[in-house]
């Protein structure tokens, strides 16, 4: 809706649906994450280590859309990995039915928005996709403090996603990444 009908059809700039999205993402590694988690935590011996493995191994994922738009397709697939990660934390935290309250929230998430890459040729939509990123991680910020009783936020950001502005099909994707 941030650009004007006749440049958004000559760009073949098009809002994807989140549930178009889902669908793409899904399949591709959210279906299989969340299968490693319910098998760890179905584990009665070996499932903390098996639960901060794939912390870790979440953490260490990296996602490039080659044509970002405003990011649609990064800020869900980053939504849906910080509420995974939430679970996981709460799988890790909850002692006799009860989630333990931690004393420093900022240590527990090990997810952000600097393993999520985007190149986009239009400037102000690049823009947007970078905004929407850093929006997503203060909601999941949020919910996490609420879940672990204290207030959590990225304040000063420090860290962005690394949303260039460019044509996909002339720069090196490596650059970006």
């Amino acid at each position: 809706s941030v650009i004007d009908r006749v440049t958004r059809r000559r760009q073949g700039a098009h809002y994807t649906p989140e549930q178009a999205i889902l669908k793409v993402i899904e399949p591709l590694f959210l279906d299989d994450l969340r299968a490693e988690f319910d098998r760890a935590r179905a584990l009665r011996s070996g499932r903390e280590r098996a639960l901060r493995s794939l912390h870790e191994r979440m953490a260490a994922l990296t996602f490039l859309d080659p044509a970002c738009g405003a990011g649609n397709f990064l800020v869900v697939a980053y939504r849906e990995l910080r509420e995974l990660e939430r679970e996981l934390l709460k799988e890790l935290l909850t002692v006799n039915g009860q989630v333990e309250l931690v004393t420093d929230v900022s240590l527990l998430s090990r997810l952000n928005v600097d393993r999520f890459f985007g190149i986009e040729i239009d400037e102000f939509p690049a823009m947007i996709a970078q905004v929407a990123l850093w929006m997503t991680d203060h909601i999941a910020n949020t919910r996490l403090a609420e879940d672990f009783g204290q207030h959590y936020a990225r304040i000063p950001l420090v860290t962005a996603p690394g949303i260039r502005h460019a044509d996909a099909l002339e720069i090196d994707w490596n650059e970006v990444l």
